[in-house]
């Protein structure tokens, strides 16, 4: 699937715009590999677990989980009252799990 976006940058760095438009095509295999690891996994995935994983560094694995995010790729779900499912991270701290939009 081709997204609409380009990875992120800091406005106004053209260094930033330059490594964001060199990681476009990889972006796009790192976003469809994150989005098809979390489709495999029925309790969803956090952030956390996709770094571990996948083998990713965490501020790739961010960016990407973000942008599929943004894209209405994945998001969230909640429990009976109301609040986000949420795991604890390795650092012990709780993140957001993340599902597949059409498995939400």
């Amino acid at each position: 699937m081709a997204y609409p976006f380009e990875p992120g940058y800091v406005t106004g760095d053209q260094s930033s715009r330059e490594a964001a438009t060199s990681m476009q095509e990889s972006a796009e295999t790192l976003r469809t590999r994150i989005r098809n690891h979390i489709a495999a996994s029925p309790e969803g995935k956090t952030c956390d677990e996709v770094e571990v994983e996948l083998s990713l560094r965490h501020q790739t694995a961010s960016a990407r989980c973000s942008e599929l995010k943004r894209f209405g790729q994945v998001s969230f779900k909640f429990d009976e009252d109301g609040k986000k499912l949420r795991r604890p991270t390795r650092s012990g701290r709780k993140a957001d799990v993340l599902f597949v939009v059409d498995a939400v």
